[in-house]
């Protein structure tokens, strides 16, 4: 099983993102949010297989968690 994290701030956007990555019986999303700093935590707390992060967002970019990851 493939743990994710998912980060966009248009709610419509992440939720069919969620049902669509959901689909695949393999990956599960752990956590989704609407701002970078709420990724950042679940990312350290849930220590995710892959995190899809959105460019802007509220608080943190994506590029700005990217780089805490790192």
């Amino acid at each position: 099983m493939i743990n994710v994290v998912l980060a966009e701030d248009q709610e419509m956007l992440r939720k069919a993102m969620v049902q669509l990555i959901e689909m695949d019986g393999n990956i599960n999303i752990i956590a989704d949010t609407s701002s970078g700093a709420e990724a950042w935590q679940m990312i350290e707390s849930n220590q995710p297989d892959i995190a899809i992060l959105d460019i802007e967002m509220p608080e943190l970019t994506g590029l700005e968690v990217l780089n805490k990851i790192r």
